[in-house]
């Protein structure tokens, strides 16, 4: 419903009571508005911080895997991509690094 509002795909007032979530019942439209905007607001917050700990988790991993292909050679990934990498590159295709 945040995002049909944002979007301008839904009207609050066309909306029937009983189809609000039940911490929205009973509101009157300016409580209602102010409820949408704090779930809004939360769930910017939300996208921002799963979308940090997504960039932390992926510089780990890639940090990770150096430390394990210096230490050790190559990893079995790295010899997979390596040799799908070489047959693709047989028939003409190309890969975005």
């Amino acid at each position: 419903m945040v995002d049909a509002l944002e979007k301008n795909k839904l009207e609050l007032t066309s909306v029937d009571e009983r189809a609000l979530p039940s911490a929205m019942q009973g509101m009157n439209t300016q409580e209602k508005d102010a409820y949408i905007t704090e779930k809004s607001e939360s769930r910017k917050q939300l996208k921002e911080q799963i979308s940090n700990l997504a960039k932390q988790r992926d510089e780990y991993v890639g940090e990770k895997k150096r430390e394990q292909a210096e230490s050790e050679g190559a990893t079995i990934d790295s010899a997979l991509i390596d040799a799908i990498r070489a047959e693709a590159k047989k028939k003409a295709y190309s890969f975005e690094e």
